[in-house]
């Protein structure tokens, strides 16, 4: 009789969607009292940091490309709903956005309680819908313990969270979502965390989930436009005057990229509520509606009572925090999966005066259950104007903070000296003249990568090859938007082993990122064989902001060692780039230092976000004036550095496309040393903070003209 009471009471509770009958008792219990709480109404002030992250290093770095602070004053009232009035507004940019907060800033993003049949996240409720909300693509979910949510969840596990300091015991159940039979819905996969004494809902951590058919087909651009893409989110209740109230949300969309392995994108709302103020619900009167008011154009610049420091929260929060929330297809075990993934976007298509369009297919199988987080990789394609074949193939893996990869490959390699992080050459050819130089590049490379930490992506790195240099030219000499390109700089072929060593700290400081602080740099490598040099370099970085100044500046040291060093290992800069005012890659030698300096001022207007339509929101135009100093040094100490200069011929005149000369007819060579320091500075007014900007730069000594430039992407 006990077995068969023990049997009925397991039937009973996976009937009823319980994994045990003990988690049956308690989500009748929990449900009863989640229909007793959310009753009291309340007032606060809510501060929202909307961060856009580019997430890299397989999810390990995440980069803030922008970062909108909202100021709100609300209201909470069971009866009425939500009443939220945006009453300030700020912001940094580093990137140019193309849709930024968008749905949130449109349609509401607070979550007013963690109790009701119904959570709602990111929907306006009321008499008159908004195409902003079907835009959302979200609605109401329902509460995992919401009357009618038997049929729509799983609760699967259930365990107990012990008192820490302040924070009461807690008794945390895991649900998973049921797919309906018939419609969608939108569900919650993860934790509930509940108080243990009152079984209110103190926090939610998990998924949203659309399950079931939907209610319409898809239109072929929702088709065409679908990418991965999931919502975490993590709201947490505190108790203030004896209700439970989220004074902490946090909303995180992820997309991983379709054609980048280990990258994505990511945007990040978090929400903190001041200044709460409890009192008791009015009479209903009408449906409940979620009511969002802008004032009018100007006044929400003007807004300077901040509780929370604009980008604060960079520091305390990242990717990994909600990684276990990811959906199954996600996550590093499971059957191994294919997907038409590159190293980087060039591995498919790429524009450069040397092979001029490469196209080609790249494929990443992800191993899982064979090896957890492993991958192999591999790419080729065709270069139609320089008719050659380049592509390679490789294994790399990631386990606990290691990554180990290897492989062979043929690359078009670039040998520019002073890099931004996150350079990008793929498309050099398209609105510019192409300034990188190249040098054919092939042989096997492994290496060991030790990350030291999540967040900013501070590594220190190992690794070897031997490689086969060879020299390229361009076979593209001009085009039809900027005219001659430039002329690829010869390179010295040869083979040679090639040992690096590498550490960086924090590369998400810089000109590509809002992130504050410092970012350090430092590398050596070593050739021996063919082609032999040593060679060291060290940047550092930093950038802070002081009201609406941005200060941003960056310091590069160099040096190389080799009796007969090749020309692709030389220290060059000069140009809009590095040095503007001077020409490209003017300076040369085996010894160099280069120092940029940006003084940044936001200017107080264009400085709220732009609507297009109903649905379309644009971050600020955000523009700026800046000035900027730049100082360069370069020496010639070994003997074989002046012949290695003299091999890269002479200067490369863009304007014509011919070999410039001067007053006497004589050939200007393509790079000289500095001869001491030598300065410049130049002036840019640009938009979405100096990311998109024209400018006006001058050297700082006698014979040297005005030069007007162009710049993007921070370029600095």
């Amino acid at each position: 009789m006990l077995t068969g009471a023990i049997v009925l009471a397991g039937w009973l509770a996976a009937d009823t969607g319980c994994a045990t009958p003990a988690i049956c008792d308690l989500v009748a219990r929990a449900r009863a009292a989640n229909g007793r709480a959310g009753g009291q109404a309340y007032e606060a002030v809510a501060e929202a940091e909307v961060t856009g992250l580019a997430v890299r290093s397989d999810f390990v770095m995440e980069g803030a490309t922008s970062i909108e602070q909202y100021a709100s004053r609300i209201r909470w009232d069971p009866a009425s709903g939500v009443e939220q009035v945006v009453v300030g507004y700020r912001s940094r940019t580093a990137q140019i956005p193309i849709l930024a907060t968008g749905q949130f800033t449109r349609i509401g993003w607070l979550v007013p309680t963690l109790a009701g049949e119904r959570l709602v996240m990111l929907r306006r409720e009321g008499a008159e819908p908004d195409d902003a909300a079907a835009l959302a693509g979200l609605v109401a979910t329902v509460h995992p313990l919401a009357r009618d949510a038997a049929p729509r969840y799983r609760y699967v596990a259930l365990d107990t969270l012990a008192a820490e300091g302040d924070r009461p015991a807690r008794l945390r159940l895991r649900v998973a979502p049921v797919p309906p039979a018939e419609g969608e819905a939108i569900l919650l996969d993860g934790d509930l965390e509940l108080d243990a004494a009152s079984l209110a809902v103190v926090r939610v951590r998990a998924r949203v989930v659309r399950t079931g058919r939907p209610v319409r087909p898809a239109r072929l651009v929702e088709r065409l436009a679908k990418i991965p893409t999931v919502m975490l989110v993590d709201l947490r209740a505190s108790r203030v005057d004896g209700t439970w109230i989220p004074l902490e949300q946090r909303f995180e969309v992820e997309t991983v990229s379709g054609l980048v392995a280990g990258e994505g994108v990511a945007l990040r709302v978090l929400t903190r509520l001041d200044g709460v103020r409890v009192g008791p619900a009015s009479v209903p009167t009408a449906t409940p509606a979620y009511t969002l008011t802008w004032p009018p154009r100007g006044t929400i610049a003007r807004h300077r009572d901040w509780h929370h420091a604009l980008g604060g929260d960079l520091a305390g929060s990242h990717v990994a925090d909600l990684a276990d929330l990811r959906p199954p297809a996600w996550q590093p075990t499971g059957a191994p999966r294919l997907r038409p993934q590159g190293r980087w976007t060039g591995d498919f298509v790429r524009l450069n005066r040397v092979e001029g369009l490469f196209l080609g297919p790249a494929a990443t199988l992800w191993l899982r259950d064979w090896l957890p987080g492993g991958r192999i990789e591999a790419s080729a394609g065709y270069a139609f104007t320089e008719q050659e074949v380049r592509g390679g193939a490789g294994l790399a893996w990631l386990r606990d903070g290691w990554r180990l990869d290897g492989g062979w490959r043929r690359a078009l390699d670039v040998t520019n000296d002073f890099r931004n992080q996150l350079d990008d050459p793929a498309f050099a050819m398209l609105l510019s003249r192409d300034n990188w130089d190249y040098v054919d590049r092939r042989g096997p490379a492994a290496g060991a990568q030790r990350y030291l930490g999540p967040g900013r992506g501070s590594f220190v790195r190992v690794d070897g090859a031997w490689l086969d240099d060879g020299n390229v030219v361009a076979s593209v000499e001009k085009t039809p938007i900027v005219g001659y390109l430039r002329n690829n700089r010869p390179a010295d072929p040869g083979q040679y082993w090639r040992a690096r060593a590498t550490l960086d700290l924090n590369p998400d400081v810089g000109g590509r990122f809002v992130a504050r602080g410092l970012g350090l740099r430092a590398e050596y490598e070593g050739a021996f064989g063919d082609l032999d040099w040593q060679r060291a370099e060290v940047r550092v970085v930093g950038r802070t902001d002081v009201g609406p100044l941005m200060l941003l500046a960056r310091a590069h040291a160099g040096v190389l060692l080799g009796e007969a060093p090749p020309t692709q290992s030389l220290f060059e800069f000069g140009g809009a780039a590095a040095l503007p005012g001077f020409e490209y890659k003017e300076f040369a030698g085996d010894r160099a230092a280069l120092l940029r300096a940006r003084v940044g001022w936001s200017l107080p207007f264009l400085d709220r976000p732009v609507t297009v339509g109903h649905v379309l929101v644009l971050p600020s135009l955000a523009p700026s004036v800046s000035l900027g100093y730049q100082s360069g040094w370069t020496a010639i100490v070994g003997a074989g550095t002046q012949a290695a200069i003299d091999r890269l011929g002479p200067r490369f005149d863009t304007e014509t496309g011919a070999f410039a000369v001067d007053s006497t007819g004589a050939l200007i060579p393509a790079s000289v040393a500095t001869d001491g320091l030598r300065h410049s500075v130049d002036l840019r007014i640009g938009f979405f903070n100096n990311n998109l900007a024209i400018g006006v730069a001058r050297a700082l000594e006698g014979g040297r003209g005005f030069q007007v430039f162009f710049a993007t992407g921070g370029q600095f």
